[in-house]
C-alpha cells in the first residue's frame, strides 16, 4: 500500500512544532524556572489519548497533538543538555554565542 504524504499538513505540522519547541524554550530555559511543570503538561497531553490502539488508527485530534508532545520531549532535551550553559553565558553573551550552545535536534530527528 502506497502511503500519501500530504506536505502542506507536514510542513502545517512542522510549524507547530517549531512555534511550541522555541515557546516553551522560552519558558523553561530560565534557571529558576520549574521543570516539573513542563514535564507535566508533556505527560498530560499525552495521557489525554490513552489507550490509544494503532489498529483504530489516530484521530485528527491525536495527530494534531504530536507535534506538541514532540516539542515538548525536544525542549526538555535541549534544556537538560546545555540550559545550564546557554544560562551562564547569556548573562554576559553580546554576541549571540549562548544561543549557539543549545542542543537542538537534528532535522532528521
Amino acid at each position: 500500500k502506497d502511503l500519501k504524504i500530504e506536505r502542506d499538513q507536514l510542513l502545517k505540522s512542522f510549524q507547530a512544532f517549531d512555534a511550541m519547541y522555541k515557546k516553551l524554550l522560552g519558558e523553561y530555559l530560565d534557571p529558576e524556572a520549574d521543570m516539573n511543570a513542563l514535564l507535566q503538561k508533556i505527560t498530560n497531553i499525552a495521557d489525554s489519548f490513552k489507550p490509544l490502539g494503532c489498529d483504530s488508527g489516530w484521530s485528527k485530534e491525536v495527530k494534531g497533538q504530536i507535534p506538541n508532545i514532540l516539542a515538548g520531549v525536544f525542549a526538555v532535551f535541549t534544556i537538560r543538555k546545555s540550559g545550564e550553559s546557554y544560562n551562564r553565558l547569556s548573562n554576559s553573551d553580546t554576541s549571540g554565542m549562548s544561543t549557539k550552545m543549545l542542543m537542538k535536534p537534528h532535522n532528521t530527528q
